[in-house]
């Protein structure tokens, strides 16, 4: 349950970063659905379109782990290279600290200006558990985006929250 806890305000905010852009859908189905949207997108057109690619290209990435002893590591380090595509600038300044551990996880250091502040923690896994091609209305591994919902294996846990936190510190 603390494990829970810690992770909530990491997954509010990547939550609230991906309802920013997908409310910006033009489908008027899925705003009927949705209602008018209640977060005012702080990004333009193309700021939010290029954030669900980002997130599509991610979902498209079958990084499944079938038990804590094997993984496809294959897709594993695929991503590690699809997030260095997506989010040069992360890679890139001095004040982000990237280092792999575990030849396939990520972990970033940020360091701000002032060193006696409080740090904090933003959490976020990319792998997802398999999945059987004939329970899904649409391959689980596509990132089609369908009557204004974007369809897949880690849409709702966790990569849309890993995406998130990488578009926030890009």
């Amino acid at each position: 349950m603390a494990g829970r806890v810690a992770n909530l305000p990491a997954q509010v905010t990547a939550l609230l970063l991906f309802l920013a852009c997908v409310s910006g859908s033009t489908d008027s189905r899925s705003r009927e659905i949705r209602g008018a949207p209640r977060i005012p997108s702080q990004f333009s057109e193309e700021e939010c379109m290029a954030i669900k690619e980002a997130l599509k290209g991610a979902i498209q990435i079958p990084t499944v782990s079938f038990s804590p002893e094997k993984s496809n590591t294959t897709a594993l380090a695929e991503f590690g290279e699809y997030i260095r595509k997506a989010f040069p600038t992360v890679f890139n300044r001095s004040f982000i600290q990237h280092e792999v551990v575990g030849q396939y996880s990520h972990l970033f250091s940020v360091y701000g200006s002032d060193p006696s502040l409080q740090p904090y923690m933003l959490m976020a896994h990319m792998d997802v558990v398999p999945a059987s091609e004939e329970e899904w209305e649409v391959p689980p591994f596509s990132g089609l985006e369908r009557d204004g919902f974007i369809h897949g294996r880690g849409t709702l846990d966790n990569k849309n929250s890993l995406m998130a936190i990488l578009q926030a510190l890009e």
